[in-house]
């Protein structure tokens, strides 16, 4: 076949697209503005998709697909056929095009698991279900949790932060009268104090019993400051050695390899040796609202 007969655009003898697009071509010839439109009739819709905008955007029209003429010239047929010098130039577009979504993926903390769903429509179906608007914590655990039920360490963090904000909400406000005489001649931990440190992710059980060291929310640990709602503790005895960390220290993961080294553990998760059995059901309660 000549190169005149390859560019030249036969409407009776339509061919198929090839693999790379998997769609059946039809050359429209616009006789408005003088362009010339694909209309592509999907055969393949998942390989369409995968494809992307580069070469292929909606024009607005239902089942159809308009290419790029500049990069993607549409007067040929055949991929096979396109030069390679648009094809350099697509590929370089979409390394560019790779490399920016590769950078702004890496920036992400947290993958929410709950696929193309809106927040307030499981905000929505939660209230449906329990009758009550679930608080923030509520919201993340069910958002950010994966199907196992495992939780990234960075995830942990953050649950932890917004159950130290959610036990001073309505909710806790309403059962207030119920953990009060437990808790009013409680007295705030101190520095240079012994305490259980209790599961976040569990039923409030201890897991390790520590000192005090610090409470300064500017001070360092693991190459992290403190903030409000951390303590300084040194692990003395471990207690459930598996337990994950809140925060990574180091090379260590767990709270059995802590013992003796400095770590930074939710400072409303520390509970003072002499006062742990007096607390334990108001801490009973706090989980229940961290958990459910």
């Amino acid at each position: 076949m000549t190169k005149r007969n390859e560019n030249n655009i036969d409407h009776k003898n339509l061919r198929t697209c090839t693999k790379l697009v998997s769609t059946l071509i039809t050359i429209i010839y616009h006789s408005m503005d003088q362009h010339m439109r694909y209309r592509l009739a999907e055969h393949d819709e998942d390989c369409v998709e995968s494809f992307t905008d580069l070469l292929i955007v909606n024009n607005g029209k239902k089942n159809t697909r308009v290419r790029d003429g500049k990069n993607a010239p549409i007067n040929y047929k055949s991929w096979h056929k396109v030069p390679d010098k648009y094809k350099d130039r697509m590929w370089k577009i979409i390394q560019k095009r790779s490399a920016t979504n590769k950078a702004s993926r890496s920036k992400k903390k947290y993958n929410h698991t709950t696929g193309t769903k809106f927040f307030a429509q499981i905000r929505d179906a939660q209230k449906k279900n329990g009758g009550s608007a679930p608080t923030r914590a509520d919201m993340f655990k069910i958002c950010y949790t994966n199907k196992d039920k495992s939780v990234t360490d960075t995830t942990k963090e953050v649950m932890a932060l917004n159950y130290n904000r959610d036990v001073t909400s309505s909710q806790f406000v309403k059962q207030k009268s119920r953990v009060h005489h437990i808790t009013r001649n409680s007295t705030p931990i101190v520095v240079g104090e012994m305490v259980n440190l209790k599961s976040v992710a569990a039923d409030p059980e201890t897991i390790a019993i520590g000192l005090i060291v610090s409470k300064d929310s500017s001070k360092e640990v693991g190459g992290k400051e403190l903030g409000d709602h951390y303590s300084d503790i040194v692990v003395q005895v471990c207690i459930k050695p598996d337990e994950e960390l809140i925060r990574p220290c180091g090379q260590y993961k767990t709270i059995g390899e802590v013992v003796g080294v400095p770590i930074a553990w939710p400072t409303t998760f520390l509970v003072s040796r002499k006062l742990d059995k007096q607390l334990h059901d108001s801490m009973m309660f706090c989980i229940s609202i961290f958990v459910h």
